[in-house]
């Protein structure tokens, strides 16, 4: 490894402290999800003498947050297993894969690595000695016939190891159904990896499991392969299957890598190989489809060059040719559920982006980047950036401008995309990050260099970014996308709040809050009682003798999420939930107070006094604001 090399091994405390000092939130395939609610118990002395103020250690957190591949690596012994896992991050590629995994009741971090580390690892293992030359076997199975195999293969060398403990200078080579399956039983009862059942149990894929049937009719696949045939009611082994016990008499030493990726939140590549040394050749043991109903194998012997290359070429990280595509709506467009059609469970908006999953037929699977709604919409609704607006011609989404015609003028050229974008003094991955981009954002790319791009925003602030990630202002202005935000840049740090200057345009929500806070101090009876002077259980059962707490404090803290909900911009969607508890308290109120009027007036008398002094101003205004919020949503 070429850069410096961090590790340790920290409690779950100390990790899920270095969490929420990352103010990080795990998704889904994250190592940390179990950690975002475990107690903070860190001795921060501690830490900072391990080096995990150092902004690669925020760096890596980010990583495991959420991460979008996966590189496991298992390696067996006789008594124990070790299991290695590598987490990488496509959004943040300086970073380099990141080490995690338990250590007794710790657990281990260390980074960077990068694939040729992993490699070198296990390649000590299964090559500590120059394997034989490969023998050019190759044989395919179902997952139920490489068990069928590994049973027979068992079921051989316990014959062989009984005729040798017996000293019986001679053995017979034959088995049946019963033996295979006692074979499996007791691989599955026992940890020892030198028994080729149990290897298999600890080194295949977590996810595949196979049925007693599949392994019964695996034995009609080993007999089409010429890998056994049948004699007198006894299974008799081929050629091929005596090579492969002979070569596995003892397994060991085995390796597995498994690979995962995935693209917002959908896998999009489970790749799995076995790599069995024993005592003759490499084998590979290839699983493919794992992602389908039916997976299958293929094993083959390679020398140990061959072996390397194609463990490099595992280890490499997949393309991006079948992530998900950004599309949008011209209209309100409804989303139904994925197990239940019928369902409603959302709809899309004009002026958002959304990623299309999949297509099936006459719907389109598509999910908001923030991960709120997932599900099925007409395809024909839903449209593509290549798609024409109103004849006129749309860009790529990743597509950019070779060149930026950069006049004395500020113009902006390119926004910030959604997952927000990090920043460099100088196009090197190794420096030091200067700030941390908000989505939408607008920059004007003044110089390219490779897949860095220089930045500059209409204050003047400039830094290097990652190119390829920026999105072409052209997009957002021919398509009905998002619209962007100018710039905002203050030094370190962009925190995720609506752009000052934004909150020109929301001076009626502003205003609302301002109402729904004041409305707390207002009069709300004719007695000149404020909300203070009224427990909350009063709108439930309009006596005021109940006590509790207050409905001035339940106000304050609408107020406070409602104008959460202006400012703060992950909060946005929430806004129509504070006008309608605005709009609802107020209400109840109103309906509780006018009940008791009923009580001591005609109801002409009572329906008259709601706008005469036996209301106040105070739930008047409530109304308003909480009106006004749940409309300009």
């Amino acid at each position: 490894m070429t850069r410096d090399h961090h590790q340790a091994t920290l409690t779950e405390g100390e990790v899920a402290w270095l969490l929420h000092a990352g103010n990080l939130t795990p998704q889904r395939g994250s190592p940390l999800l179990a950690l975002a609610e475990v107690e903070v118990d860190v001795d921060e002395a501690s830490l900072r003498e391990l080096g995990a103020f150092d902004p690669a250690w925020g760096a890596a957190v980010a990583v495991l947050a959420v991460p979008d591949r996966q590189i496991r690596t298992i390696i067996p012994g006789p008594a124990e297993t070790l299991i290695q896992v590598f987490y990488g991050s496509r959004a943040q590629p300086e970073t380099g894969l990141v080490g995690f995994w338990l250590e007794g009741d710790r657990l281990r971090v260390s980074f960077p690595w990068d694939e040729g580390d992993i490699a070198a690892i296990t390649a000590r293992v299964v090559l500590v000695t120059p394997p034989p030359l490969a023998e050019g076997q190759e044989i395919s199975l179902s997952v139920g016939g490489l068990d069928a195999l590994a049973g027979a293969i068992d079921a051989l060398r316990d014959r062989l190891f009984s005729s040798l403990s017996g000293r019986e200078p001679t053995v017979e080579y034959h088995f049946d159904l019963d033996d295979v399956r006692h074979q499996l039983e007791a691989g599955a009862e026992h940890n020892d990896a030198r028994w080729l059942v149990t290897l298999l149990r600890i080194l295949a894929p977590p996810y595949v499991s196979v049925p007693p049937e599949a392994v019964a009719s695996g034995f009609d696949e080993l007999v089409t392969g010429g890998i056994i045939r049948s004699e007198n009611g006894q299974w008799m082994p081929e050629q091929p299957l005596l090579s492969l016990a002979s070569r596995w008499r003892s397994p060991l030493p085995a390796v597995a890598h498994e690979v995962i990726e995935t693209s917002n939140g959908e896998m999009r590549r489970y790749d799995h190989r076995i790599t069995i040394r024993g005592d003759g050749p490499l084998t590979l043991i290839d699983y493919q489809d794992l992602v389908s109903e039916d997976p299958a194998v293929s094993i083959n012997s390679v020398d140990a060059a061959e072996y390397l290359d194609r463990l490099t070429q595992l280890l490499q990280p997949g393309g991006d040719d079948n992530a998900a595509e950004w599309v949008y709506v011209l209209d309100p467009v409804e989303v139904r559920g994925l197990q239940d059609t019928e369902v409603v469970v959302g709809s899309l908006q004009p002026g958002t982006w959304y990623l299309l999953v999949s297509e099936e037929g006459a719907w389109a699977r598509v999910a908001d980047p923030d991960g709120r709604l997932e599900g099925w919409a007409p395809a024909t609704q839903v449209r593509r950036p290549s798609d024409p607006v109103e004849a006129e011609p749309t860009l790529e989404p990743e597509s950019t401008p070779a060149s930026v015609d950069t006049g004395p003028a500020w113009s902006a050229t390119h926004i910030v995309p959604t997952e927000g974008l990090q920043a460099w003094a100088e196009p090197d991955p190794a420096g030091q990050v200067t700030a941390t981009l908000a989505s939408e954002v607008e920059l004007q790319v003044t110089e390219r260099r490779a897949d860095w791009a220089h930045v500059h925003a209409e204050n003047g602030w400039e830094a290097w970014v990652d190119g390829r990630r920026l999105v072409p202002v052209g997009l957002a202005q021919t398509i009905p996308g998002p619209t962007p935000k100018p710039a905002a840049v203050a030094g370190t740090t962009i925190k995720g709040l609506i752009d000052p200057s934004a909150l020109l345009d929301k001076k009626f929500e502003l205003g609302a809050v301002v109402a729904v806070l004041v409305s707390a101090f207002l009069p709300w009876a004719g007695s000149g009682g404020n909300a203070f002077d009224l427990p909350f259980t009063f709108l439930l059962t309009a006596d005021e003798s109940w006590g509790g707490p207050s409905l001035g404090v339940l106000l304050l803290v609408v107020a406070v999420a409602a104008a959460g909900t202006v400012i703060v911009r992950s909060m946005e969607r929430y806004q129509l939930i504070a006008g309608g508890v605005a709009a609802g308290l107020a209400t109840l109120f109103l309906v509780q107070l006018l009940r008791l009027l009923i009580d001591f007036f005609t109801f002409t008398a009572a329906i008259g006094s709601l706008f005469t002094d036996s209301f106040g101003v105070g739930p008047w205004l409530l109304l308003a604001g909480g009106i006004v919020l749940i409309v300009r949503r």
